[in-house]
């Protein structure tokens, strides 16, 4: 005699948020539970201490930050399409393109190659076709509005990260971050370089994304 089940099993759950996720995408209109959308276990975001991350204000009242994420989903069929980067004096940081040389930085702050960061994949779309496939990299962005007089030289600063999915889904991780002002910026780009390597965290990395969270 058949059982009626009044539930699905954690496994099941992430099962089913997959195949709906992937015919959304496709066009087809099926619902999840709204209980589900809260609870989905669908991406792990890791994000760099405040040590490792970088917040640098130049000469010219240009702000900018390179915060590295790690990047697991627990999903197949998801594909990560943008981000924008927030802080309390503003709301939408620019996301840095790569220049001719395919490089991506800010000023003399700090330079990133095209392989180290994250921006360029996520513009072409990174594709997650298996549970557990990473991706990881530093999201580069700047700000052109000044810094409030409160945040003051080296002080621990919050930023936000928000990643978008393929149909519209976001993803929100909180990276913390020391702001080097004008005057500490002497030697950034050689000390990005010794400093920020993502295996030389090691176990310091945080994970400060509550895990399976979903906003629209």
């Amino acid at each position: 005699m058949p059982t009626k089940r009044s539930r699905l099993n954690r496994d099941e759950q992430r099962r089913y948020w997959a195949l709906a996720r992937r015919l959304q995408s496709e066009g087809v209109d099926c619902g999840t539970p709204n209980a589900w959308q809260g609870k989905s276990h669908i991406l792990d975001i890791f994000v760099a201490p405040a040590g490792a991350n970088l917040l640098c204000q130049l000469p010219t009242g240009t702000t900018g930050c390179a915060i590295w994420v790690s990047i697991i989903s627990r999903v197949g069929s998801l594909i990560l399409k943008d981000f924008v980067i927030a802080s309390e004096w503003d709301p939408e940081w620019i996301v840095v393109s790569g220049n001719e040389k395919k490089l991506y930085g800010v000023g003399a702050a700090f330079e990133f190659t095209e392989e180290e960061t994250l921006n360029g994949r996520l513009r072409k779309g990174i594709r997650f076709s298996r549970r557990g496939a990473v991706a990881e990299g530093w999201l580069v962005a700047r700000s052109e509005t000044p810094i409030p007089k409160k945040y003051e030289d080296r002080k621990i600063t919050r930023l936000k990260a928000t990643i978008t999915d393929q149909i519209g889904y976001e993803y929100t991780a909180f990276a913390d971050s020391v702001l080097y002002r004008s005057a500490g910026l002497k030697n950034s780009k050689s000390e990005v370089r010794h400093a920020q390597r993502p295996f030389e965290i090691g176990n310091h990395m945080v994970e400060l994304w509550s895990s399976g969270q979903v906003a629209k």
